[in-house]
């Protein structure tokens, strides 16, 4: 007799319940796509407040899976989550906008140090074939895809390093600003510079230059790094940092003409009781005029 210790038949079941996280974990990873394409293409703003079951409705999906993905996107700094609030698209202050910048500055230019001696001709095909495909979208008027062509341009050549930690960081800090390229390139049409930038460092990677591509990508990030927060600075109408140039023109950033857009923007936001101040003599604390003359300190000491 066959004593040999036999699996069970029916183990079909047992597959199935193993195969349920995975399924659901697709649910995840979709509904997490879905909405960090929406913060990154601008569709879904700072500050805007993010009700999940208005939003898992909009999906199609359970609160679980999308409150998981709510998770991730908190982890990559997209979402804050905020007690008697909820979600909410996070809001990124013009310093931590030059952070990430700065890093980044430091971290490509090592990642692509690695990589040069590692890239190959399908990589630099690949990498030109992004660029043109960045390139029609913007004659398009297209520029909801810029944010994502342009990680894809960079991380085809930062990945022949292969140091996935420091790619994986990089991909966070490129998250972080992508989501305000839309805005600056619709007002400032900086598009221009970043096309030529990026066409001279694969250049220089395709002659392995090393020193002269990695040279030209800190300054390509440095400078678009200056750019975005001097655009953010004026769109917001926040006052700008001390130590940094007093106009656009002096970062050699934006040209005449995107200058002046952006000032008219400013402008907008100017309070419109200070400019009834400037014009007309002081005014109350509740907007009306009190007469071009000043008071006397015994009639303030009322």
């Amino acid at each position: 007799m066959n004593t040999t210790l036999q699996p069970p038949r029916n183990q079909s079941a047992p597959r199935d319940k193993k195969a349920l996280p995975i399924q659901r974990q697709t649910v995840v990873s979709a509904t997490l796509q879905v909405l960090r394409d929406r913060i990154l293409r601008g569709e879904l703003l700072e500050g805007e407040q993010l009700r999940q079951e208005a939003m898992a409705e909009q999906l199609g999906v359970s609160r679980i899976p999308l409150r998981e993905a709510l998770r991730q996107l908190q982890s990559e700094g997209l979402v804050t989550f905020y007690p008697h609030r909820g979600v909410v698209v996070s809001t990124l202050s013009p310093e931590e906008i030059s952070e990430a910048f700065e890093l980044r500055a430091v971290l490509e230019p090592d990642l692509l140090r690695r990589a040069i001696p590692n890239l190959t001709e399908a990589d630099f095909a690949k990498a030109d074939g992004i660029l043109a495909a960045y390139e029609a979208d913007l004659q398009n008027g297209d520029v909801s895809t810029w944010g994502e062509l342009n990680w894809q341009f960079h991380s085809t050549l930062l990945e022949r390093a292969n140091r996935p930690l420091s790619l994986g960081i990089i991909r966070t800090l490129n998250y972080h600003s992508n989501r305000y390229v839309r805005l600056q390139l619709t007002l400032t049409h900086g598009e221009t510079r970043a096309i030529e930038e990026h066409r001279l460092i694969l250049a220089h990677c395709e002659k392995r230059e090393t020193d002269a591509a990695c040279s030209m990508l800190v300054e390509h990030i440095l400078h678009a790094g200056r750019s975005l927060v001097l655009y953010i600075r004026n769109y917001r109408g926040a006052p700008e940092a001390q130590g940094t140039d007093r106009h656009p023109e002096a970062c050699g950033d934006l040209g005449p003409s995107d200058t002046k857009s952006l000032r008219v923007q400013k402008n907008l936001n100017i309070d419109d009781t200070a400019r009834r101040k400037s014009a007309n003599g002081p005014v109350g604390p509740n907007g009306a005029r009190t007469g071009g003359k000043r008071r006397s300190p015994s009639q303030n000491a009322e």
